[in-house]
């Protein structure tokens, strides 16, 4: 049965590639990078999210490698709401974080705010930064009903730990960013014109 694509290649000769490729972490530490796509989305918990995808470049031995940042955009602290602390790097990145605080203030009003992100989304395009990441631990598994899973063997029965408890399921470490410096915008609207 023909699928409809034009494979150049004749696959059935070749070998299956080993280890993850692109898919593999990047091994924690600094990495230089370049926005790729910006989106605001909401979180599992219903607070709005900016997620930005990234990509390694340079000289890196990890360049090609992808990462994802997800940033709510509040977070909580002792009763009291803020402003996260990445989101400011992010709108700064994009030329959208006025240092007068009227006009920051005006950009995130509820009249302007979904066209303020729209517009951030659309200038972190491109944008670089040196990133620095690290490996996640291990986070616990929860089922659909936010209780906690735990681990089945092939046939689906719940896997027993030395005390006879079910093994709690884990999801495994994953390369998370843990710091975010965005190289400096060049402005070019003082410099002067080049003539030939």
């Amino acid at each position: 049965m023909a699928t409809g694509f034009n494979f150049d290649t004749d696959l059935s000769s070749l070998e299956v590639a080993t280890g993850g490729g692109n898919f593999e972490p990047p091994k924690p530490g600094k990495h230089s990078a370049f926005i790729t796509k910006a989106e605001m989305t909401t979180s599992k918990s219903g607070r709005p999210m900016l997620v930005t995808d990234w990509m390694i470049d340079g000289d890196d031995e990890d360049a090609g490698k992808a990462l994802t940042d997800r940033t709510v955009f509040t977070i909580n602290k002792n009763g009291k709401t803020f402003i996260h602390f990445n989101i400011p790097k992010y709108f700064s990145a994009a030329g959208l974080w006025p240092a007068d605080a009227r006009e920051r203030a005006d950009l995130l009003s509820p009249q302007k705010i979904d066209a303020t992100v729209k517009r951030v989304c659309e200038n972190l395009e491109g944008a670089h930064a040196t990133l620095v990441t690290r490996m996640s631990k291990p986070r616990p598994r929860l089922d659909d009903y936010g209780r906690p899973a735990y681990e089945h063997d092939e046939n689906g029965v719940t896997i027993l730990g030395e005390d006879g408890a079910p093994k709690p399921a884990f999801w495994p470490p994953r390369a998370e960013i843990s710091s975010i410096n965005f190289e400096a915008k060049k402005d070019t609207s003082n410099a002067w014109p080049v003539v030939f």
